[in-house]
């Protein structure tokens, strides 16, 4: 390889020139079919509740096996949600909210 009249080898080439990160193609979301399919085939009543929750806010499954009473208010509308911390994916405490169908 040669570049303004420089030789530069291959080797030499590889180790000094970085390659571009790969980024993998963004999901898909889950369609308003897949989401009633999930809904309707599951006869657990605290699971569909989760699930509920889920969807409806966006949280992380950890995230929500982690509230607490005191992290939900439920006198907002719609309804509040506070992650704490050591549960947050970013470390930050975060503030959701929640559809009422949810609640």
């Amino acid at each position: 390889m040669e570049y303004n009249d420089i030789d530069i080898s291959n080797s030499k080439f590889k180790r000094k020139v970085k390659m571009p990160k790969a980024y993998p193609d963004q999901e898909e979301p889950l369609s308003l079919t897949d989401i009633r399919e999930l809904l309707e085939y599951n006869s657990n009543h605290r699971l569909r509740a989760f699930l509920i929750l889920l969807l409806s806010s966006g949280m992380r499954a950890m995230e929500a096996c982690s509230l607490r009473l005191q992290d939900v208010d439920f006198s907002s509308s719609p309804t509040k949600i506070t992650i704490r911390r050591e549960y947050s994916k970013t470390r930050r405490i975060r503030t959701i909210y929640c559809s009422d169908e949810a609640t």
